[in-house]
């Protein structure tokens, strides 16, 4: 079994850039979440499913399924086969990960003390 890497501070204040230079482009106000797109990892060749949210004016964010696995949990969901909102363990299976712009009343705060 593998160790896992733990970002350094430096990677955490890369990452929030990054974050931030994204969230300023404003996709959603273009891209619909069915305007799905691939991105190659250049550390292990794996593809990541992009996919926008935001359009609809609910939730602003970005969703990266991995791999073949999270490309097949993101097609199950938009053909209805998978509904999150009526199945938790949906939620639970996605291989994915998530950015999501939430308001700063929001209650979580782990990882502020990071930046």
């Amino acid at each position: 079994m593998s160790e896992e890497k733990v970002p350094t501070l430096e990677e955490w204040r890369n990452l929030h850039e990054i974050v931030l230079k994204y969230k300023s482009l404003a996709p959603w106000e273009w891209m619909w979440d069915s305007n799905i797109f691939g991105v190659q990892n250049p550390a292990n060749d794996e593809i990541g499913y992009c996919c926008v949210l935001g359009k609809a004016g609910v939730e602003f964010g970005l969703l990266v399924y991995l791999g073949a696995a999270g490309l097949r949990t993101y097609l199950r969901m938009q053909s209805g086969e998978l509904d999150p909102r009526e199945d938790m363990d949906a939620m639970l299976t996605q291989k994915c990960l998530n950015v999501s712009f939430e308001s700063k009343n929001y209650p979580a705060d782990d990882g502020l003390e990071i930046l």
